[in-house]
C-alpha cells in the first residue's frame, strides 16, 4: 500500500503537490489530534477508576478505626463498671484488628471463607501481638 502512494505521488506534478501537501498535513494533524483525545480520555477514565477505589478503601479504613475506638470505648466503659482490670484489649490492638478485617471489605466478592481466614489470620496477629506485649513487661 506504501509502494502505491509512494508511485502515485511519483507521477503527481510539482503544482499538484503543491496543493496535496497541506491537505494530507491538516488530514495527518487531525488524525494525531484525535488519537491524543482518545489517549486522554482512556488515561482519565481508569485514573477516576483507580480514584474511586482508593476513596471507598480509605472510607472502609476510617469506618473499621471509628468502629474500633467505638467498641473499644464500650468495652471499657463496662469494665470499668465492673471493676474488670486487665480484661480489654489495648486501642491499638482493637485497631489493628479492625483495619486487618476491613481488608476483606475491600474485595470485589467476600465469601465467609474469606471472612473465617482473615477472622483467623486477625486472631494470630492479635495473640502475637499480646505475646509481645507480656514479654516486654
Amino acid at each position: 500500500m506504501i509502494q502505491q502512494i509512494q508511485a502515485e505521488l511519483a507521477k503527481m506534478t510539482k503544482e499538484q503537490l503543491i496543493v496535496i501537501m497541506p491537505v494530507i498535513g491538516a488530514a495527518c494533524t487531525a488524525l494525531g489530534a484525535l488519537l491524543g483525545v482518545v489517549l486522554t480520555t482512556a488515561v482519565t477514565f481508569y485514573q477516576g477508576i483507580l480514584t474511586r477505589r482508593a476513596e471507598r478503601e480509605k472510607h472502609v479504613r476510617e469506618l473499621a478505626v471509628n468502629a474500633a475506638v467505638e467498641q473499644w470505648k464500650a468495652e471499657r466503659s463496662r469494665a470499668d463498671a465492673h471493676n474488670e482490670i486487665g480484661t480489654v484489649k489495648s486501642l491499638r490492638l482493637r485497631i489493628a484488628s479492625f483495619l486487618n478485617f476491613s481488608e476483606v471489605l475491600n474485595q470485589k466478592s467476600v465469601t465467609a471463607q474469606d471472612i473465617s481466614k482473615n477472622i483467623i489470620d486477625s486472631d494470630t496477629i492479635i495473640q502475637e501481638a499480646e505475646t509481645a506485649i507480656q514479654k516486654s513487661k
